[in-house]
């Protein structure tokens, strides 16, 4: 399986005291070329714990090389996606638009925001906006002008593969 996302990452101390990832940013972030993340969490300098509690909340995956839609910025297609990606993407100019159905306890997503020219280079994200109703979870996802097929890795999607893990870390 190839890991998408960790959601709600905390660390907790023998004494209850508990550090969650950093509020009003980013604080998860994956590095594609070798799958790992690096996670900002809050943090007590003076604190000198004897063990932490790692604990998260979800891992969200989907199988290995599954990870992505292929598109063709120039005659505006979808090429390919995965089986299991139930959503609705059109490519209108430089933008993705999907619309996926909402599961339990969603939220606001992007859902695309890392691409690859045809030629291996990358392709640059521009920007994106995102809405949602009752039923469906919308974004627009644009790249910077180019017009020929691109692979776009998939951000984001719905599939617990492990629920409220958690894991002690001794520290001396």
């Amino acid at each position: 399986m190839q890991i998408l996302a960790l959601e709600d990452i905390a660390v907790e101390t023998e004494s209850g005291e508990r550090r969650e990832t950093v509020r009003n940013r980013s604080s998860t972030y994956i590095n594609n070329e070798n799958g790992k993340f690096t996670v900002y969490l809050q943090s007590n300098y003076f604190n000198d714990p004897q063990e932490l509690t790692l604990m998260i909340g979800a891992v969200q995956a989907v199988p290995k090389g599954e990870d992505f839609i292929e598109v063709d910025f120039g005659t505006q297609e979808v090429i390919t996606k995965p089986d299991y990606l139930d959503w609705d993407i059109s490519v209108e100019g430089q933008s993705l638009k999907t619309a996926a159905k909402k599961w339990d306890g969603s939220a606001r997503h992007m859902f695309f925001t890392t691409a690859q020219k045809a030629d291996g280079t990358e392709l640059e994200y521009a920007g994106g906006s995102f809405s949602d109703d009752d039923e469906y979870l919308y974004a627009t996802e644009t790249f910077k002008n180019y017009d020929g097929k691109a692979k776009i890795k998939i951000d984001y999607f719905y599939n617990p593969i492990g629920e409220n893990i958690e894991m002690k870390i001794p520290l001396k």
